[in-house]
């Protein structure tokens, strides 16, 4: 047991983060830090959000400028030990500017529910890429070859760490921040937008494919979180989907092409960008953009509908406060 630390809870817990609350009642937590109860909360809340994701940035990149001084980053094994490194780093500061900061125990990132739920999204967004190239080779939009051996390393490196450092940002701090300053729907919203915004520095990219980010993975990956309260799920979920599309599949992941894969899948002449994603890849197709849409949207659906039915009025949080 760890001495009590003067914030009254154990040392340990920094480590243990066991939940107490239900998973159908995902909401921001109140710390007794910066992000307390009281007046001033939501500008409290929206003036944090602008140090804490500089820190993560700045934090995860100097670890990857490091790593390029020491050997070949997008080489072999170093590969993915430089880019699980700055994922890790950024997972270290979100934790301590928690504990710190907002003097609160970081729940959304509970160990004991890290397994369970990050292999259920792997599991599940593998699952979900597959359904959609399936759907997309059904319709003859893509054709389908291999399996043929290939390096693994880069893919895995790509998808680590944008799973973990793009749910830190995008869910972990913009989404929670902004749930806390003006309420769940404002932080879906505008996290969603974010994100698709985010990827115009990417090639191949257009309104529509910002348009349909927004839509697809602003509402699959904030359901998940919503549902559970947790990170654990969408990061899985983006770790599996990204590396399923570039490695497992082949094909083009958010307009680059990152190297032959386990299988190749490559448009069909004359299919259109519609069906196909164009440069930017399959998950910009309208398969694409439905199927995960509407899939995230029943996840909230069911997180609301659960809330409603686990708690009692007088028991629903108070995200943002008055005045």
């Amino acid at each position: 047991m760890g001495a009590p630390s003067r914030h009254g809870r154990s040392a340990f817990d920094l480590l243990d983060m066991n939940d107490p609350r239900p998973a159908a009642l995902p909401f921001p937590s109140q710390g007794t830090g910066i992000l307390r109860p009281g007046r001033w909360l939501a500008l409290r809340a929206l003036v944090w959000a602008v140090p804490l994701l500089v820190l993560l940035e700045v934090g995860q990149r100097s670890v990857q400028r490091a790593a390029r001084s020491f050997g070949p980053h997008h080489d072999g094994p170093f590969a993915l030990v430089s880019l699980a490194s700055a994922a890790l780093v950024a997972l270290l500061i979100y934790l301590l500017a928690a504990y710190v900061i907002e003097r609160r125990t970081p729940y959304e990132l509970a160990l004991r529910r890290l397994v369970p739920e990050l292999a259920a999204g792997l599991l599940f967004g593998t699952a979900m890429f597959a359904v959609v190239m399936g759907v997309l080779v059904a319709a003859g939009a893509f054709e389908l070859t291999g399996p043929t051996a290939a390096p693994v390393w880069h893919h895995l490196a790509i998808a680590l760490e944008s799973g973990v450092v793009e749910e830190l940002l995008f869910r972990g701090v913009i989404f929670r921040l902004l749930w806390t300053a003006f309420g769940a729907w404002w932080g879906l919203a505008v996290s969603s937008a974010l994100f698709g915004l985010a990827h115009l520095i990417n090639p191949n990219t257009d309104i529509l494919v910002v348009l349909g980010l927004a839509l697809e993975a602003g509402l699959m990956l904030g359901g998940l979180f919503i549902l559970t309260g947790r990170l654990w799920a969408p990061i899985g979920f983006h770790i599996a989907w990204n590396f399923s599309e570039s490695y497992l599949f082949g094909a083009r992941i958010s307009g680059l092409a990152l190297g032959p894969g386990l299988f190749r899948a490559e448009p069909v002449a004359g299919a259109g960008p519609l069906w196909t994603g164009g440069l930017f890849g399959p998950e910009a197709s309208l398969p694409s953009v439905l199927l995960l849409s509407l899939t995230g949207a029943a996840l909230i659906v069911v997180a609301s509908r659960k809330q409603r039915s686990s708690a009692a009025p007088a028991d629903l949080p108070q995200p943002h406060a008055q005045g």
